[in-house]
Formats: C-alpha cells, structure tokens, sequence
C-alpha cells in the first residue's frame, strides 16, 4: 500500500498557471503535452443558488439560449474536427466545455470563448427553447433517486434560494421573460465572474492569446452565492409518488477550502458500500462541492424489498455506529479508493479542469492538483471525526412509504 500511493503521488503534475485578465476575468492554464486530448471549460459565477422565486429557472434556461442560432454554429465549427461542446447548470455555478483531440484545440478554444463573448440569446426562440427545458423537467420527474435529492434540498432550506431545483420548476420557466434572462446574462456573464480552464495538450501562449477575447466582457460586479442558511434537520414521512417505497437522507458536508474536506470524502467511501448491504441505494450527490463558507448538501436515495421504515431504521443504527466501526482495514480500503478516484480526475482533462476551475471560483487554488496530497495525509482518527457529521441527528430524513 505504501509503495502504491508513493507511485501516485509521483503523478501529481506541476502547478497550473494562473492569468487575470484586464477586465477580471481569470484564466487557469495547465499543460499535460503526454496528453492526446485537451479540455477547455468556462464556468461562470451563476446557478440556481443565486436566482430568487421571481428568476427561478433564468440560469438553465441562459444556458441553453446560448447554444442557439447564430450560436450553434460556433457548436458546430467545435465539433466539425471531433470535438464535443456543452453546457450544465448546478447551483453555485455554470459550466461550458469543449474536449477532444489535441489536435483540435485552438479551434475548440476559440469557439468556447466566442460563445461566452458573444452572449447572443435569440428572443424569437425564447418560447421554444422553454418547450426543451419543460421537456427535461418531466423526464426529470421519472427519475425517483432526482426526486429525492430535490425534496431533500427543499426539506432542508425551505425558501431559501438554495432549495430552488437547478433546473427550475415548471412554472418558473413559464414566467420568464427575455428581459429577466437578459438581466442575469448582463449581470453575470462580466469578466469578474468567469473562470476559464483549458487543460491536456495545448501551447499555453497561444492559448493565452485566445482566452484575451474575453476582456471583450465589461469586468461587472463580482456576484456572491447568499447565505448558506441553518439546515432544517427532522423527519418527514409522505405517501410515495413512486411505485416503491424509498428513504432519502441529507447530511451538510464541507465545501471546497475546507480544512476537513478530504476526511469527509474518506468516511463517505468509508460507509458508501454499506447502504447495498441493505438495499438498492444510490448517493445522488456522491461528488459534493461548494465554497468553504457554505458547503453542500450531500443526499442518499435508499429503496428495497423491505418498507422504507425498516430500511431507515437499519440506516441510523448503521450511521450511529460508523464512528467506532471503523476499522484500520476498512480506513485503508477506504482511502485508496479515493485516491484512485483522483488520479483517474487528474487524468481526465475536464475532470481535472472542472476541479481546477472550482478551486478558482472557491478560494482554493490547488484543489484538484493537491488532492492527492491532502487524502494521502489524513488519518484514521480525522475520518472518524467526520463520520461524526452523519449521524443520525444531524439528517434531514424524508420516508416515501405506499398507501
């Protein structure tokens, strides 16, 4: 085991480079020439978070204005060479990517860049575009493990903006006029709030060159996430909206920054398999993040044979006694798990990317690149105070039982 992590700690690359742009903007560069592909991403301050019952859904729905005419065909000169282009709304950010061959990395960057600078969202397709993101909403629905983790976030914050679905609600998106869209687009989408990461085989100077389009952008006003509201912890039993019966719980974990970050990711491992012991589960939040001073909601979607309250029971006994259950066995499994799992990120150029651009936007700039370092240096007794977070008490419990 030692000889395994010392030869994955030799994998660590070097320290990205980090610009700021005139306008504010940041751009994080980060070189692997091995490489055979590449990765660019943008991500934005904006998402559900910031958004209010009056812009509910406005961030999604920028997201996917942004990919129409006369900008589809910036996605399509990107993809024309074998490269993919796409966009994702989470609560405390957006995301735009291209990847592919590193052959095709100047002209995936250059069209990425276009897309953030152009803003072009076309007001005749407004409408249409609310008829595809109502479309996602319902096949949402059908997924009992989303549902979950949207009432649980719900439970747990009440009206605060954080419990708004990343998505919007149906009638959020209804509402939406073009001059509230325009409005976030203007407010967000400046230099102060935009992060780009290119990543994998590309020449860091040219690079440079083309990511200087984006002080195009006016620098605006750096947006700020609002409070991270006190947790509604208790339990909430509901007849089920779903064919089986299923227990759902939510745990505050850490955000990125946080001294206790990496303990947290262990002991999630570290009782992560346990939940199949006793039914078919599925942690719908098993990669958490978020800025230091807020954190995150991390979710577990449980269903089985047996009713949901039994199921719940057998989950707090577990929890209760997960602190002192941890044995050095299952500690070492534990963490070596996830120290695979970072070296398989750094490997991936948007994986990595995304991290990168997330340790920007969060204060912490080597999140990502010094992940293996910091899980390789935590100890048992760290995870098992973090085991201490999921305890019983500290949950916010939904039962979903049949009639």
């Amino acid at each position: 085991m030692i000889a395994a992590t010392a030869a994955i700690l030799l994998a660590i690359p070097s320290t990205p480079a980090i610009h700021t742009l005139s306008n504010g903007a940041t751009v994080c560069l980060y070189p692997e020439q091995n490489s055979k592909g590449y990765a660019a991403q943008v991500l934005v301050r904006s998402g559900s978070a910031y958004q209010s019952a009056e812009t509910d859904g406005v961030h999604h729905l920028i997201e996917h204005l942004l990919f129409l005419p006369g900008n589809g065909e910036i996605q399509a000169t990107a993809e024309a060479n074998g490269s993919w282009m796409n966009g994702t709304t989470f609560r405390e950010v957006s995301r735009f990517y291209v990847a592919g061959p590193a052959s095709n990395w100047r002209e995936g960057l250059n069209q990425l860049v276009k897309l953030i600078v152009s803003k072009g969202i076309p007001e005749d397709k407004l409408s249409i575009e609310k008829r595809v993101i109502l479309e996602e909403i319902a096949i949402q629905d059908l997924d009992p493990d989303s549902a979950m983790d949207r009432e649980l976030w719900s439970k747990a914050f009440g009206e605060s903006p954080w419990a708004l679905r990343t998505s919007g609600s149906s009638s959020g998106i209804e509402r939406l006029s073009f001059e509230k869209v325009k409005t976030a687009l203007n407010d967000h989408y400046t230099g102060e709030n935009i992060v780009l990461v290119v990543t994998g085989s590309f020449d860091p100077a040219v690079a440079l060159q083309i990511a200087e389009q984006l002080n195009d952008l006016p620098r605006g006003k750096r947006m700020s996430l609002p409070s991270f509201p006190d947790i509604e912890y208790g339990r909430t039993a509901a007849t089920s909206p779903y064919d089986t019966e299923r227990v759902g719980f939510g745990f505050f974990a850490p955000g990125i920054g946080s001294s206790n970050y990496s303990a947290v990711r262990i002991a999630i491992e570290s009782i992560a398999g346990r939940y199949g012991t006793l039914a078919d589960s599925q942690l719908v939040s098993r990669v958490f993040f978020g800025p230091s001073e807020s954190g995150s909601l991390l979710t577990v979607s449980i269903s089985g044979k047996k009713p949901a309250i039994e199921i719940e029971k057998e989950v707090m006994e577990m929890l209760r006694a997960a602190p002192t259950a941890l044995t050095q066995e299952r500690f070492r499994n534990a963490k070596a798990a996830v120290l695979a799992n970072v070296r398989a990120t750094q490997r991936l150029p948007s994986a990595i990317g995304f991290q990168l651009g997330l340790g920007v936007l969060f204060r912490d700039p080597h999140f990502g690149t010094k992940e293996l370092e910091r899980v390789d240096a935590v100890t048992q007794e760290e995870v098992v105070e973090a085991l201490r977070l999921f305890s019983p008490e500290n949950a916010v419990v939904l039962i979903w039982s049949k009639r």
